[in-house]
């Protein structure tokens, strides 16, 4: 004689939805590491950008200056 454990079905679905958010939340975990790397690679680019662009401004100075020196001695 095998008696049923009245809350059984319960646990049961509830261990089903558990296993569901925990996929979720890994699901979620992938993503959001995803999305920092993502923002790690934009960062160094636009790192990279600003100090190509800081470099031009300063050449582009340069030049100016250089510029202006031959024209103030013709």
């Amino acid at each position: 004689m095998s008696e049923s454990w009245p809350y059984e079905p319960k646990v049961e679905i509830l261990e089903k939805e558990l296993e569901k958010v925990k996929n979720q939340l890994y699901q979620t975990l992938i993503n959001a590491s995803k999305t920092v790397n993502q923002m790690q690679k934009l960062q160094e680019q636009l790192n990279t950008c600003q100090n190509e662009n800081s470099k031009l401004k300063s050449q582009i100075e340069d030049l100016n200056n250089k510029i202006d020196k031959l024209v103030n001695n013709t």
